[in-house]
Parts: C-alpha cells; sequence; structure tokens
C-alpha cells in the first residue's frame, strides 16, 4: 500500500485487506495495524520523504538524493545498472555518461574512486604497477566504449633511488 506508483484510497485498502479475509488468509492485519507497522518502520529506517513549506506557504516534499542512490547501490537488481564511471565513445553521445562534462570537466574527488578487475582493487592516487611492467598513477578511471577500463593518469618510472612521473597525463 505504499507504493509511490501505485496509491490506494483508505476505502480501497480496506477493501483489499476484507477480500483477504474473505479468503481464508491467515493473520490478515487491521488496517490500524498495518498503518501503525508503516510508520513505526519508518521511524527505525528513516522516512526518506521530507515536508517543506516556503514561505509563501506552499509545500512540497523532496527525498534524500544521497538517500537514493545508496538504495539503489544496496538493491541487487538495480546496482548491476548503474554507470559508476564515464564512458568514452568518440564523438557519439546519447547518454549522459558518455558526455564530456563526466569525462573531462568533472573534479576528481566526485568520481569513482577505485575500480575492482579480476578480483584485484585499484585506487585512485596509489602507485599500480600495470602489465607489460609499467607503474602508473591512476587519477579517474572510465570505460572506453567496447575496449573495457581504462584510466588517466601519471606514467612513473622506477629508477634505481626513486619513482619519477613525468607530470603528463597518459592513458593506461
Amino acid at each position: 500500500f505504499s507504493s509511490p506508483e501505485l496509491r490506494f484510497s483508505r476505502r480501497q485498502k480496506e477493501a483489499v485487506l476484507a477480500w483477504g479475509k474473505e479468503l481464508g488468509a491467515r493473520e490478515v492485519p487491521s488496517l490500524y495495524q498495518l498503518e501503525s507497522f508503516q510508520k513505526d518502520t519508518l521511524e527505525a529506517c528513516g522516512n526518506p520523504t521530507k515536508r517543506v513549506q516556503t514561505w509563501a506557504g506552499d509545500i512540497f516534499y523532496h527525498n534524500s538524493v544521497q538517500q537514493s542512490i545508496a538504495r539503489d547501490y544496496a538493491h541487487p537488481d538495480i546496482r548491476p545498472l548503474i554507470k559508476a564511471y564515464p564512458v568514452f565513445s568518440g564523438n557519439r553521445v546519447t547518454e549522459h555518461y558518455q558526455g564530456s562534462k563526466w569525462l573531462v570537466d568533472a573534479p576528481d574527488e566526485l568520481l569513482t574512486p577505485m575500480i575492482r578487475l579480476h578480483d584485484r582493487d585499484f585506487y585512485v592516487n596509489k602507485l599500480t604497477y600495470c602489465e607489460g611492467g609499467q607503474w602508473f598513477i591512476p587519477k579517474q578511471f572510465f570505460e572506453f566504449e567496447g575496449h573495457g577500463m581504462w584510466a588517466v593518469g601519471h606514467e612513473v618510472t622506477a629508477t634505481p633511488v626513486r619513482f619519477a612521473t613525468s607530470g603528463w597525463l597518459v592513458v593506461c
């Protein structure tokens, strides 16, 4: 009865519960018990919807974007559908995650700070040993459409005394 897409009136809720009882369902709660349970659950788990009233008296409701994103990441059916990395697709842009705003213009601290490949974790700003014997410090991870995951970062040279970066950003 609490779906935001499908609203039930009080009479409709009562009719559904009565129908369940008439069909022989056991332990069908009363509408009061159901509403009490929903209220207790919202208090225990937190109600994501906040009521706001403007100075002009208008009332509107809004949800926390952070809570919504966290809920999506926690949902096992939705999580695989989330695009957590920008996508480089050449000159073609059909989705928001393919645009240069996310791939080029977004500050590094707003982007996904790690990637897991072949059961190994890689982090931005951490020295990484790449395939082929090259050292690298990733600054940003992205998906190269059709070619898997890539990173933009600093190439690192190992000397007998220390590691040195050229200062130039390269793609690895």
